[in-house]
């Protein structure tokens, strides 16, 4: 029903179904963002996907497991 409240945005939708934590980590390496940001990437699976959320690269589902998100540079 909200979908249909408003005209929904491409950036918005998710780009896949909901994954397990494990299917998620397996499909997003993020381990060469953080060698591209010189940084160290996290060892522990619960930083990793927080760190995923609170980069906008997945939605993470209060029941467990998550949605990856469609990227987009923002304007």
């Amino acid at each position: 029903m909200m979908l249909h409240s408003k005209t929904p945005r491409w950036e918005d939708l998710q780009a896949s179904l909901l994954l397990s934590n494990e299917e998620v980590l397996s499909r997003l390496d993020i381990d060469h963002i953080f060698e591209l940001l010189n940084k160290v990437p996290p060892l522990n699976i619960e930083e990793r996907l927080r760190w995923m959320n609170e980069s906008t690269f997945i939605e993470r589902h209060p029941a467990g497991g998550a949605y990856i998100r469609k990227l987009c540079t923002g304007a």
